[in-house]
């Protein structure tokens, strides 16, 4: 495309007071509307009074920024684009149908708690579960209940004698509901990482096509806390996001807008993985690692391919993106240059938070390792920028991100000639 949607530099290095990452994720919630409103009226066998169409109507009429935001949600947006993309998935077709079969819940639970329901409200005849990421708790049905009704703030078990007493969507009146009150049990499955912070730890994970995985040394993403308690993640990861609140704050921001919740795949001591999915915007899967900066830097990292699987949905980078494949500075398999891409525009905001922590004189920046890693990002940075100088074919889009990148990377390599000259003085 040739007219941009987003500013290209801010796909890179965040500018302080830059407003388009928000213009990006506003524009990419208005696509995700389309699609949902399609869906809506595709599936009109949902048991569901009223339609999903009219609520989903009726509430953009309403808070069109609120409904923007709640179809964001991770319980709500991949379910969207994986069904969209369901022939694309052929193995997966059944887990995304019986994902889909869970969307009205979520919608109308979100919908009921910003109060964007009729005065009526409305019902659906059904046992499924439904989970919302605002509220941070999925809930279930008793045994014996025949569906929900959704009112303003409010849900109620319908049993056929008629409706359970009504229980207020907040936390407060959530929190700990086992055994069954008034018909409906709720669970915690969310865990906030920073109150009052948006982004979460997840501790159920309904993404329909997470168990596909592009890594050669890793099986699927399937949620797993490897042996460790929700406070040992949730310690873990608050002390990587206060690091980067602390020593790059433009970054932090940025997440705010679009990260919505980690999901945890597992520990081990020798290794770490992550990754993210353009169906899930605003979702990273991450290993715990007992070096926090490992974990930082994955979630830099990873951020970063989150803003450009949004990005996707409205521009193309480069007319040779898939074929052929080239070398990648950091995996074992050959890659195509839209993977290579991917590589550099992660690692280059890393290796500038590394420049930021050592700005700092940040106690975990004072030792050999750590210039060590420094050295071996930027080498992986050169290398996966030359490939791209030798092979890349870029569209408009693609030669301005490039551009951005290039200067990333002349700044990294001024600043490390000017650390040398100040090394050489004190010699």
């Amino acid at each position: 495309m040739s007219t941009f949607l987003f500013l290209p530099e801010d796909l890179v290095v965040p500018k302080p007071g830059s407003p388009s990452l928000k213009n990006l994720k506003e524009a990419y919630l208005k696509r995700l509307l389309r699609e949902t409103l399609a869906i809506a009226i595709q599936n009109r066998s949902w048991n569901l009074t009223p339609t999903l169409y009219e609520l989903l109507a009726g509430a953009l009429k309403a808070s069109p920024k609120s409904l923007l935001e709640i179809l964001s949600s991770p319980e709500i947006s991949p379910i969207v684009w994986c069904y969209q993309r369901k022939n694309d998935f052929p193995n997966l077709k059944k887990p995304i149908e019986d994902a889909l079969q869970a969307l009205p819940g979520s919608l109308l639970l979100s919908l009921s708690a910003n109060k964007l329901l009729p005065p009526g409200g409305a019902k659906w005849m059904t046992s499924a579960e439904i989970i919302s990421h605002s509220l941070g708790f999925s809930m279930k049905l008793e045994e014996g209940r025949l569906g929900w009704h959704f009112g303003a703030g409010s849900v109620s078990a319908l049993k056929s004698s008629g409706t359970e007493a009504q229980i207020n969507l907040n936390s407060e009146t959530l929190l700990g509901r086992r055994p069954a009150a008034a018909g409906i049990y709720s669970q915690l499955c969310y865990v906030t990482l920073k109150p009052p912070r948006p982004i979460k730890l997840a501790l159920k994970d309904i993404n329909p096509i997470a168990d596909i995985e592009a890594h050669p040394d890793k099986a699927g993403n399937a949620l797993n806390l490897g042996g460790h308690s929700e406070e040992d993640w949730r310690a873990a990861l608050a002390q990587c996001l206060d690091w980067i609140s602390e020593l790059w704050p433009e970054l932090f921001e940025e997440m705010e807008i679009l990260l919505k919740q980690i999901v945890p795949v597992g520990y081990s001591d020798t290794w770490h993985l992550s990754a993210s999915y353009r169906e899930a915007v605003g979702t990273i899967y991450l290993t715990l690692h007992p070096h926090l900066l490992t974990m930082t830097e994955a979630l830099i990292h990873e951020f970063q391919h989150n803003k450009m699987n949004m990005a996707s949905y409205f521009d193309i980078f480069l007319e040779n993106a898939f074929f052929p494949l080239y070398k990648s500075p950091v995996r074992p398999d050959p890659r195509p240059l839209w993977g290579v891409l991917l590589a550099v525009h992660a690692f280059l905001p890393v290796s500038e938070f590394y420049r930021k922590m050592r700005a700092a004189r940040h106690p975990v920046s004072q030792t050999p390792d750590f210039e060590r890693r420094i050295k071996e990002i930027d080498e992986k940075n050169r290398e996966g920028m030359e490939t791209l100088r030798m092979h890349a074919r870029w569209t408009p889009a693609g030669r301005a991100l490039m551009k951005e990148l290039e200067a990333l990377e002349t700044q990294h390599q001024d600043n490390k000639f000017f650390n040398s000259r100040l090394i050489a003085r004190k010699i």
